[in-house]
């Protein structure tokens, strides 16, 4: 018997988005008044720009496989193509920042940043002292 694989269409979504920081709940960019529901327009809208905290006025990104998951399919659904995370830290050229230390997030296995979907990155390590006080990767 050969069957067929559904294909799907997200025609609507309503979600929550929490500071990665404080864990506060961030306002929706198109509600009105103390709305926290994000809609598949807000979604869109800020999903490759930063998002500043309310609270902690730190910034932020929406995952990028949020954004992928509300453009129309045009392959079946398959098990098989399911990204997942690795977990490599990585240093995003697009979503580290202009900080001093800068922002660290995770390698998708197929080799993306999984907060913007980038391919321009370097793997993050970590930084030890040496004798003099110096750093050392």
């Amino acid at each position: 018997m050969n069957r067929k694989k559904a294909r799907f269409d997200v025609v609507g979504i309503e979600i929550m988005v929490h500071c990665p920081h404080c864990e506060s709940p961030a306002r929706s960019p198109l509600a009105n008044g103390n709305d926290f529901v994000w809609t598949s327009a807000a979604i869109f809208e800020t999903a490759s720009k930063d998002i500043k905290c309310r609270s902690c006025s730190y910034w932020f990104r929406l995952p990028y496989a949020l954004k992928q998951l509300l453009l129309p399919s045009s392959e079946p659904v398959s098990s098989d193509r399911r990204i997942g995370i690795a977990h490599i830290e990585i240093i995003c050229g697009t979503c580290a920042g202009d900080a001093l230390e800068p922002r660290k997030t995770l390698l998708t296995t197929d080799g993306r940043c999984a907060s913007c979907g980038g391919r321009n990155f370097g793997m993050a390590a970590k930084t030890q002292p040496n004798s003099n006080g110096k750093e050392n990767l």
